[in-house]
């Protein structure tokens, strides 16, 4: 079972109720379960779909997957990337949100690992998408 600590949580709910981008970016590591922090958060939000999916192992390595909510996440739609030891590269992740027409976007750096980041941002504003970001004054 999970474990949150809602002071974060409170925070992430009430962000995402005041939020005006129509995508939220999220990304989660390949092995391990998507059961806690704002990854749980969103996960439970969203009835667990990203558990289940998970599971039968159709989220692997190097895959970006929408996963659409209008009601869940204040109206937004979640792009969920999935990252490996070998697969941070903004290749794939630009090529998708190209296809969708993102203009705009809600990011959520702690689900990133810290030195791809950067890269990530760079990548955002050469592409002409913005973004804001999510970053709890306290831990989940």
């Amino acid at each position: 079972m999970a474990t949150l600590n809602n002071a974060p949580l409170i925070e992430l709910k009430a962000a995402l109720s005041r939020r005006p981008e129509e995508w939220i970016l999220a990304a989660h590591h390949a092995n391990i379960p998507p059961i806690e922090g704002i990854i749980g958060f969103l996960d439970w939000r969203l009835h667990g779909i990203i558990s289940k999916l998970f599971n039968k192992k159709i989220l692997h390595e190097d895959t970006i997957t929408l996963i659409p909510s209008k009601t869940k996440l204040g109206g937004a739609s979640l792009l969920l990337y999935v990252f490996g030891e070998s697969s941070l590269a903004t290749t794939n992740l630009m090529k998708n949100m190209k296809n969708l027409q993102i203009q705009s976007l809600y990011l959520f750096e702690q689900t990133f690992p810290q030195d791809f980041l950067p890269k990530l941002k760079q990548t955002l504003d050469k592409a002409g998408i913005s973004w804001t970001t999510f970053e709890p004054k306290s831990q989940a």
